[in-house]
C-alpha cells in the first residue's frame, strides 16, 4: 500500500505545476483531496 501511495505522490508532484487550469477551484480541490487521502494512508 505504501508503494502505491509513493507513486501517487510522485504523480501529484509531477502534475501539480502543469497549467491544466491550475488557478481554478476544482483543480485546487482535486489536488488537496488527493494529498489529504495520501496523508490518511
Amino acid at each position: 500500500m505504501s508503494r502505491l501511495a509513493y507513486w501517487i505522490l510522485l504523480i501529484v508532484v509531477a502534475l501539480a505545476p502543469l497549467p491544466f487550469g491550475a488557478n481554478r477551484p476544482w483543480s485546487w480541490s482535486l489536488l488537496s483531496l488527493v494529498v489529504g487521502i495520501l496523508l490518511i494512508v
